[in-house]
């Protein structure tokens, strides 16, 4: 039977430019596979054929440099890709990427494509905002040291969940990064109070905290209020057991105006309920956005006065996993809660009765 010559849409093939698929795939037509792909594992022939081919392609890419004069060495370095773009192009899409994502992996695995991407993934500008809790990077002491001194330098939020970073680590970090805005602490069951005071003294731009799950008390958490409540936006203490828990809150109420998240879920207390002047909670935080009080014995103190509600109010937890627990809530300390908060998209009420 006579070989057919055309491709599946009637093109003539050519043999320099293959297919990438076909119904009627024959040797040498399929598209090659790429021995640089992590789910490539080549056969000992073909390992062998491998290695002929990059030998024959270095001679051909030296044969080629020592003709054409007019490419670098610097170029050749970098790569024909990236030396195509100046670095100024490369950096602005490097931002577009990490955007949404963050840097981690993007960034370690760009910066190993060539030269000029490694010098670009290694500028502290975008390493802005990283998460370290994926276990992109190994939660080691060196590692943290390494990040901290040649990477974080201008970083504002950090992730370090579940990291089982020490007092003098904690301090290392705020003290070299000195442009923190939000740090996150959760589940970090190493630190004591000493390592937490630290973000009093050394933390002096301080907008977000969380410190949820972890072994920190309520004058910890006083003192950190005390001194960075004017502009804390988002504050997560949940999971934690607390002494003396109403003190705290008449603390965040009077020293937070600005806060827009606050999250007390999966709390355990020295008494039964702790009871929350309703009316001062919301004359004191007026942006608030976002209330997590779900899984946390709370009751609201009854008031005559005119509440003035959370009017900013788009979100709203109560749920309890353990209805017998949700005693203090009730159909009124919703209706006090949600007074005037005409645009709540966000309303967890599970198990509460």
């Amino acid at each position: 039977m006579k070989r057919c010559h055309k491709g599946i849409l009637g093109v003539r093939k050519d043999p320099k430019n293959q297919i990438l698929f076909s119904f009627s795939a024959r040797e040498g037509e399929e598209w090659p596979s790429d021995d640089s792909d992590s789910d490539f594992l080549p056969s000992d022939e073909e390992d062998i054929n491998l290695t002929r081919k990059r030998k024959k392609k270095s001679k051909g890419d030296n044969k080629q440099r020592s003709e054409n004069p007019a490419v670098s060495a610097d170029t050749m370095k970098k790569g024909v890709l990236c030396a195509s773009l100046p670095e100024e192009i490369w950096n602005y899409i490097f931002q577009i990427v990490i955007k949404d994502s963050g840097p981690l992996p993007f960034l370690c695995r760009a910066s190993k494509v060539c030269k000029m991407w490694h010098d670009l993934a290694s500028r502290p500008l975008l390493w802005k905002k990283v998460d370290l809790s994926f276990g992109w990077i190994r939660a080691k002491q060196n590692t943290l040291k390494w990040l901290v001194k040649e990477r974080l330098s201008q970083c504002t939020d950090l992730n370090l969940t579940s990291w089982t970073i020490t007092n003098d680590q904690l301090k290392m970090v705020l003290r070299n990064c000195v442009e923190l805005k939000g740090v996150n602490l959760t589940h970090c069951k190493k630190l004591s109070q000493d390592g937490f005071m630290a973000l009093v003294d050394s933390c002096p731009n301080l907008e977000k905290l969380d410190v949820s799950f972890t072994s920190i008390n309520v004058n910890a958490i006083k003192d950190i209020v005390t001194k960075h409540g004017p502009q804390l936006r988002e504050l997560h203490i949940g999971g934690n057991y607390y002494l003396n828990f109403p003190a705290l809150a008449n603390n965040i109420f009077e020293n937070c105006p600005c806060l827009e998240v606050l999250d007390v879920s999966n709390c355990r207390f020295s008494g039964d309920y702790v009871s929350i002047d309703v009316h001062k909670f919301q004359t004191g935080c007026t942006k608030l956005r976002v209330l997590r009080l779900g899984n946390s014995k709370f009751r609201l103190k009854k008031t005559n006065e005119c509440l003035p509600g959370f009017e900013e109010l788009t979100e709203l937890s109560l749920g309890c996993l353990d209805s017998t627990k949700s005693g203090g809530i009730n159909t009124a300390f919703v209706h006090d809660i949600l007074v005037k908060s005409s645009k709540l998209k966000l309303l967890d009420l599970g198990g509460c009765w």
